[in-house]
């Protein structure tokens, strides 16, 4: 449940983004974010999660790089899933896959060196990766696509 909570910045920038445009988007989920690792900071036996403070850096720098500037609502999807497809990778390689600390909060510290359980935290990690890189991909790629449309007709 809390791996799907992480997720809930990304929710409100959609929600709020649709309301009330782009930077009030990026604003809310940047605090949700902020939010979130304070409730991790202040929670007797909680810590910030590396996917958390992605995510914070992640919307707290697309709304400061945004100030000002005119983005359409496929250029910050973009930049906001390729943030997302970035954090996800890092983990990975600096051998800490996000999904490891999600884990960890529901199995047995038993189970925490165990080369299956590493593994298959790994393994979740790169389908969630895939699932982003997917997303990146067919994000690049459709504006690029209408314009091909657009100049051939």
């Amino acid at each position: 449940m809390n791996l799907l909570l992480a997720f809930a910045p990304f929710i409100v920038f959609v929600v709020v983004e649709r309301l009330a445009g782009i930077p009030a988007g990026l604003a809310a989920a940047a605090i949700v974010s902020a939010i979130m690792l304070v409730r991790d900071l202040l929670a007797p036996g909680r810590h910030p999660k590396l996917l958390e403070i992605g995510t914070c850096l992640l919307f707290g720098g697309l709304f400061l790089l945004a100030m000002g500037e005119q983005w359409s609502i496929a250029d910050v999807r973009l930049r906001v899933d390729a943030g997302l497809l970035a954090i996800v990778l890092l983990t990975m390689v600096f051998q800490r896959p996000f999904s490891l600390q999600y884990a960890r909060e529901s199995v047995g510290r038993e189970h925490w060196d165990s080369p299956e359980f590493l593994r298959t935290n790994y393994v979740i990690s790169a389908a969630w990766a895939a699932a982003f890189g997917v997303l990146v991909l067919a994000e690049w790629s459709w504006p690029s696509c209408r314009r091909c449309r657009t100049r051939a007709a």
